[in-house]
């Protein structure tokens, strides 16, 4: 009669058995070998790592874009013009490319002090105050060298776009000729005939002055809400482009003046954090009238960016906490310091071990903070299969509590916790690679290498748990004689303690007949 041929499932469960054999065989005789190896392993990869010159991806502002797109494609045509036009001339300073905004509200949300009349925001100590915070900005010494200067201009003029010009009346001219230098105080009369001015020109059909004021200024009759803007101009000196995000240009007027200026800010309105983890800015600027009526607020893109990275920063403060909390349930969980420590090194070590197959095998050299994120996800995996097998491992005590079987106890919790490992991380890296089809790099990339790190992490807990559980198993046992003197030394001892079990009895535990 023909056997049956086996079908591609049982081939396949047979071939993982033996497998499985031959693994734990290693593990069973050599597990500090398995250690080692896995080791020396990671620091090979990541030496290539290293050697490759693997770097975090600059932020571009054209990233989350499609390539292909109408809108981008239009875009970048207009952008090329404009280069093509600005290579044939383009002066220095002459672009005003990074701007510095500043709003003054006299009518804030969620706070007692309400806008008043007759001038609002527009009133001498909220103009005042409004100089004063300016003038942090214009009044730095280096100012000079990074000040927008259209129209040829060879120094420093005084800011068409500020709501102190405005109010000063000086709106064209020498920065260095204004009567704003050191802030005077206006008066009530000056600044209502000005605002008489302004008030007339917004009531108009086309208002020349409606970018300063909140939209319903001209039918309140008073401003509650005013802004200004105030531009760094580029191509810098010995530079021909303009510059774009994070270039060298823009790292020099943010290193330069932009921070300090920031820095300056946060001083002068005295902002402090509710928390570490926080940001300053979560506090309120508060100037102008007694009572100091007015909120101060201020934005750039290099406000944006510090900003950013120090959310970025918080957000892995949170992430280290996670993983001090995941280490001490591992430990809590398998009752052992040393395989809870590297359990969380096997979790850790997948990430770096995922961006050595995604920059130097697969080729991808986009790497951003995005990618880093993908810790979150990881701890939680991870710890979970470590779960899964030490589970496994103490069932199995049940049905080999033989010392001689530790072989058959440790296949016995590979095959148990191999089937649930792989299908929970075949199916997550499987849902991770789905979202390589987006034509965004961000969103691609951060898939492919979330995959990555749950396949590392499945190779890691299925060779480095198994062994490190081995080597605490054994370190917990009673020592084993290991020569005939040792097995005498053993068996004097047990005689020993046996004789003073069956010791005679004291003369003071006997009744009063006793005799010797």
């Amino acid at each position: 009669m023909a056997v049956p041929e086996k079908s591609i499932r049982e081939k396949l469960k047979a071939k993982t058995e033996r497998w499985i054999q031959f693994f734990t065989g290693v593990v069973t005789r050599t597990p500090w070998l398995v250690l080692w190896s896995t080791l020396f392993a990671f620091l090979v990869c990541m030496g290539l790592l290293v050697a490759v010159r693997t770097t975090l991806t600059p932020s571009s502002e054209y990233e989350w874009e499609l390539p292909k797109q109408k809108f981008t494609l239009r875009r970048d045509m207009i952008l090329d013009a404009q280069d093509d036009v600005d290579a044939a001339y383009l002066p220095e300073r002459s672009d005003p490319t990074w701007d510095t905004y500043f709003f003054y509200d006299a009518d804030p949300l969620n706070y007692a002090n309400k806008c008043e009349g007759p001038l609002g925001v527009f009133s001498p100590a909220n103009v005042k105050a409004a100089c004063e915070t300016e003038r942090l900005l214009w009044s730095r010494s280096n100012y000079e060298k990074f000040c927008y200067l259209p129209d040829g201009l060879t120094e420093c003029p005084a800011p068409s776009d500020s709501v102190v010009s405005l109010a000063y009346n000086y709106e064209e001219g020498p920065l260095l000729d204004a009567p704003f230098l050191e802030c005077p105080q206006l008066s009530d009369s000056e600044l209502s005939a000005r605002w008489d001015f302004i008030l007339e020109d917004l009531r108009s059909p086309n208002p020349r002055y409606s970018f300063y004021f909140d939209e319903k200024a001209g039918k309140r009759g008073y401003p509650c809400k005013s802004r200004s803007f105030i531009s760094f101009g580029t191509p810098l000196a010995g530079e021909s482009d303009v510059s774009i995000w994070d270039d060298s240009q823009y790292r020099k007027i943010d290193r330069e003046i932009a921070s300090k200026i920031d820095s300056d800010l946060v001083d002068e309105y005295d902002l402090r954090a509710p928390t570490k983890l926080q940001t300053v800015y979560l506090d309120r600027a508060r100037a102008g009238e007694s009572g100091r009526k007015m909120d101060v607020l201020w934005t750039s893109a290099f406000v944006e960016n510090a900003q950013f990275m120090d959310a970025v920063n918080a957000d892995f403060m949170w992430a280290l906490a996670s993983i001090v909390f995941v280490w001490v349930w591992i430990c809590l969980h398998t009752n052992s310091f040393v395989v809870g420590c590297v359990s969380m090194l096997q979790i850790i070590f997948s990430l770096p071990l995922a961006a050595f197959f995604y920059r130097v095998i697969l080729q991808i050299k986009y790497l951003q903070i995005m990618q880093q994120l993908v810790i979150f996800v990881i701890l939680g995996i991870g710890a979970d299969d470590v779960f899964v097998y030490t589970d496994a491992w103490k069932q199995s005590a049940a049905k080999f509590p033989d010392e001689a079987d530790l072989q058959k106890r440790i296949a016995f919790s590979y095959s148990r916790a191999f089937q649930s490992i792989f299908n929970t991380s075949f199916t997550t890296a499987v849902a991770f690679l789905a979202t390589a089809i987006s034509r965004l790099p961000p969103i691609s990339s951060f898939g492919i290498f979330a995959a990555l790190c749950v396949i590392m992490n499945f190779a890691l807990v299925l060779t480095v748990t198994p062994a490190i559980v081995v080597i605490v198993h054994r370190r917990c046992l009673p020592p084993r004689p290991k020569n005939k003197q040792q097995l005498e030394l053993v068996a004097g001892k047990k005689k020993r303690r046996r004789r003073r079990r069956r010791r005679r009895p004291r003369r003071h535990e006997q009744g009063k007949d006793y005799h010797p």
